[in-house]
C-alpha cells in the first residue's frame, strides 16, 4: 500500500507547481517511506526467535511476539489518516488550476474513487475489529482477507486512473 501511496503522491508532484504544496508532498512521501519500511520491519521481527510465527502454534517452541492486533490497528489507522490526507491536499490546489470545465467533473470522480478506497479502509479496520473478538476465526478471517484485497486493488485502480484517462482518450478520441 506504500508505495501505491507514494506513486499518487509522485503523481501530485507533476500536477501541482506550487512550492508550498510540493513541500508538503515530499513530507508525506517521506513519511509514507519510512513508515512503509518501519511497519514492514516491525511485522517481519514481531515475534523472538522469527520462527515463532510459524512455529508457536505447535507448542514445541517457546518465545514471545508483540501484540498483532496493535500492530494491524495501528498500520490501518495510519492508513486511514494518510489516505484523508492524500484525499484533502489536491482539493485546494484543484480550482486555480486551468483545467477546462469539462474536464473538472473527470479530476472529481477520480477524488470519488479515492474517498472510496477510504471508504473500504475504514470498512477493513471494522472487519479487523470483528476478527479479533470473533469466536469463528475461520469465518471472519474472510472478511477481512476480502476486504484487505479490494482496499489494495481499488488503491491501485485510484493510482492508475490519471494515465487510463490519457490511454482511452487516445483509443476514444471524442
Amino acid at each position: 500500500m506504500a508505495t501505491t501511496k507514494i506513486s499518487i503522491q509522485l503523481g501530485f508532484l507533476r500536477i501541482f507547481p506550487s512550492t508550498t504544496f510540493r513541500r508538503l508532498v515530499i513530507s508525506c512521501i517521506v513519511f509514507t517511506v519510512v513508515w512503509g519500511v518501519v511497519s514492514s520491519i516491525i511485522f517481519m521481527l514481531q515475534c523472538k526467535p522469527v520462527s515463532f510465527v510459524w512455529r508457536g502454534w505447535t507448542g514445541m517452541e517457546s518465545g514471545s511476539c508483540l501484540s498483532t492486533s496493535a500492530l494491524i490497528w495501528s498500520t490501518s489507522v495510519i492508513a486511514i489518516i494518510t489516505d484523508i490526507l492524500m484525499l484533502t491536499m489536491p482539493v485546494f490546489q484543484l480550482w486555480p488550476l486551468p483545467i477546462p470545465l469539462r474536464k473538472k467533473p473527470l479530476v472529481i470522480f477520480m477524488l470519488c474513487i479515492g474517498l472510496f478506497v477510504t471508504i473500504i479502509s475504514i470498512i477493513r479496520l471494522y472487519a479487523i475489529a470483528r476478527y479479533q473478538y470473533s469466536t469463528n476465526m475461520t469465518y471472519n478471517v474472510t472478511s477481512l482477507a476480502l476486504w484487505s484485497v479490494i482496499e489494495a486493488d481499488m488503491s491501485g485502480v485510484c493510482a492508475c486512473l490519471p494515465q487510463a484517462r490519457l490511454l482511452l482518450s487516445r483509443w476514444f478520441p471524442k
